[in-house]
């Protein structure tokens, strides 16, 4: 076999691997009858809102936001999922990140409350269910 033939051979299987992992990666998703996704996003309700958004801002809305009532809810409805964005463009995220800080070298635009991890406690305590 040549190099080249031995290289489209890597190549071929290669790809077909990754798309046969591909083809599974939402399962978990089909299988959950339903769920609920949610864009939280900083620039969106500056927008809707006519905000001037500032960390200040976007903490004093993350702390506003009843986590535990949304976990609570999702599971009463039968929701076998939930997909949030913990932050996306506007470099504004839902849950303190020291690493991101640590490499821009400065406080970032993470939220002081950590959502997410109240979320996950919430939703997979005992009394949840």
């Amino acid at each position: 076999m040549t190099k080249k033939a031995g290289l489209a051979l890597m190549l071929a299987l290669g790809y077909a691997a990754i798309a046969a992992a591909a083809e599974h990666r939402a399962d978990w998703m089909k299988q959950g009858k339903w769920g609920v996704m949610t864009h939280y996003l900083a620039d969106w309700k500056a927008q809707t809102d006519h905000l001037n958004m500032s960390v200040e801002e976007w903490n004093r809305l993350v702390d506003g936001f009843n986590v535990e009532a949304l976990a609570d809810e999702l599971k009463q409805a039968g929701a076998s999922w939930y997909q949030i964005t913990l932050g996306q463009n506007s470099g504004y995220y839902l849950s303190p990140n020291a690493t991101y800080e640590r490499i821009v070298g400065e406080p970032g635009k993470c939220s002081r409350r950590d959502w997410w991890r109240i979320f996950m406690r919430r939703s997979t305590s005992e009394e949840f269910g």
